[in-house]
């Protein structure tokens, strides 16, 4: 429920920019350590001293780690920005990013073969502060990209 106590303390706008300006940190993040796992990769030598060779090899592990941690979270904070950010436009005075949640909850998806335990989705009844529109973030039909 991390969204819905963000976006109710800051609004919808600055909760927006500040998921994209950390999903982008986590990005550049991502590719600063492939760099490193790169370049540990390009000196690693056997015959170099034990030392040498296992911070080397500690580099290439750790930062092939903090890539793939890194675009994971880079990944998960982007569709949920994107999936947010695309039905926070009022369908009938299209006012962009300006509402009040009237209610909020969590759905647990049904268990597959290919994810015996999925991550539970927020949704968030919300009400247009200029028109009050109501409606439902995110959509009941919709299904998030994996």
């Amino acid at each position: 429920m991390e969204p819905v106590n963000s976006i109710s303390r800051m609004g919808f706008r600055k909760w927006y920019e500040r998921e994209l300006i950390d999903s982008h940190v986590s990005l550049v993040t991502c590719v600063l350590s492939a760099f490193v796992a790169a370049a540990c990769f390009e000196t690693f030598t056997l015959p170099a001293p034990p030392l040498t060779a296992l911070l080397q090899a500690g580099g290439m592990i750790g930062g092939a780690a903090l890539t793939w941690a890194s675009w994971l979270r880079y990944r998960r904070i982007m569709l949920r920005a994107w999936r947010f950010g695309e039905q926070a436009v009022c369908k009938q005075c299209t006012l962009y990013g300006r509402f009040n949640i009237l209610a909020s909850g969590a759905i647990t998806p049904p268990a597959t073969e290919d994810e015996p335990h999925p991550a539970s989705q927020v949704w968030m009844n919300v009400s247009c502060k200029r028109c009050g529109h109501t409606w439902r973030m995110p959509e009941p039909a919709d299904r998030p990209a994996r």
